[in-house]
């Protein structure tokens, strides 16, 4: 496999047919990546499979770390938010204080 990124090419959709049989085997190599575009505007792309499943399991994982949020923010949406910050300033001293005092302690290796 290409560890180097692939080149990004743009080409005109009335271009196309005549390209794309040479454009899809760069392509599926991993050493193109292509944008189509009509009148110079970008409308398409055309990508490697594994550049679209690496991108659709980030977005998998994005999808994930965005419902974390939202349940921890439907958990609060009844607090204060004012008293939510104090709360967790509060809670973040603790924890720093807490590491200080492991830092400090004898036979501590850092």
């Amino acid at each position: 496999m290409n560890l180097e990124a692939p080149i990004t090419q743009t080409i005109e959709v009335s271009d196309l047919d005549d390209e794309l049989a040479h454009l899809i085997d760069e392509v599926s190599q991993d050493e193109l990546r292509v944008i189509v575009a009509r009148a110079g505007r970008p409308v398409a792309a055309v990508v490697s499979v594994t550049d679209l499943e690496r991108w659709a399991q980030l977005d998998r994982e994005r999808n994930e770390r965005f419902e974390v949020i939202d349940r921890i923010r439907a958990a609060f949406a009844e607090v204060d938010p004012a008293e939510l910050e104090r709360e967790i300033t509060s809670a973040l001293a603790e924890v720093r204080q807490e590491m200080a005092a492991t830092d400090e302690a004898p036979g501590h290796a850092r």
